[in-house]
């Protein structure tokens, strides 16, 4: 049975209350957000796709830059001011947040050389692309080649790799057998992975819009036509739930 949520509305004379599915409540939401971006067309890429690392750089060296063009975007539609000094203040932040991220490695694909620092990225930042890796397979080769550019392409991720050759200990808690594994963690919990390339076409010669297609629908990139899988607009689960059991958080022995 789907969540449900109760509303109880007090009118002058009565008071009622029904009990509204999830699915009615987004259905809803959806058609009003349809609306608003029919509207406002920037809206949607906005919320739907990942800030790459040269916009994010653009943002951080020269922000006062960056906010006349966005006050020169926002004059061009009829746009509230409330909504407009509320766009403001979130490029203010950006600019924050992008500058931490650029000082933790952000935007690029760099390799860990010790097991401990995969425990610290993991649980310090809320979306990790890990690859295992072994220098011999061409395979990973491959896989660093597109994870190299979808690392700039993505700069909300924190992409890295880890040679299996250096970490005995997670790859048998992560239970890695075969390579190239790429491992998707959101705050600390390991919640998918690519093994091999079978589910990339099974072919050396895949495009990299499939890896990065498949890698979205684990929720940790975004992009405007995907949705992460098995989740709403809510953030429900519409599958079954994983068994508390199947959930992997690695932690230090």
């Amino acid at each position: 049975m789907s969540p449900s949520l109760v509303v109880v509305a007090k009118g002058s004379t009565s008071t009622f209350k029904t009990c509204l599915s999830i699915e009615v409540i987004e259905s809803t939401i959806s058609r009003f957000y349809t609306r608003q971006v029919d509207a406002f067309p920037n809206m949607a890429d906005e919320f739907a796709r990942d800030t790459t690392k040269a916009e994010a750089e653009h943002i951080i060296k020269d922000e006062a830059l960056a906010e006349e063009e966005l006050l020169a975007e926002l004059e061009n539609g009829d746009i509230p001011p409330h909504i407009r000094e509320a766009r403001l203040d979130q490029l203010k932040q950006e600019a924050q947040q992008f500058e931490q991220r650029s000082e933790k490695g952000y935007g690029t694909y760099s390799e860990i050389e010790k097991e401990p620092e995969v425990f610290d990225i993991t649980r310090s930042e809320e979306k990790v692309v890990i690859h295992f890796f072994h220098p011999d397979f061409r395979r990973c080769n491959i896989i660093d080649k597109h994870l190299k550019v979808l690392a700039e392409k993505h700069f909300n991720a924190k992409f890295a790799k880890m040679n299996v050759e250096k970490c005995d200990f997670l790859v048998k808690k992560l239970k890695i057998q075969v390579l190239p594994a790429i491992l998707c963690f959101k705050e600390g919990i390991n919640v998918d992975r690519v093994v091999g390339f079978e589910e990339l076409g099974n072919t050396d010669n895949f495009d990299i819009s499939v890896l990065e297609r498949r890698l979205a629908k684990s929720g940790v990139l975004n992009l405007p036509d995907v949705r992460a899988e098995g989740k709403t607009i809510f953030g429900f689960t519409k599958k079954e739930p994983v068994p508390a059991a199947a959930v992997m958080k690695i932690e230090a022995s």
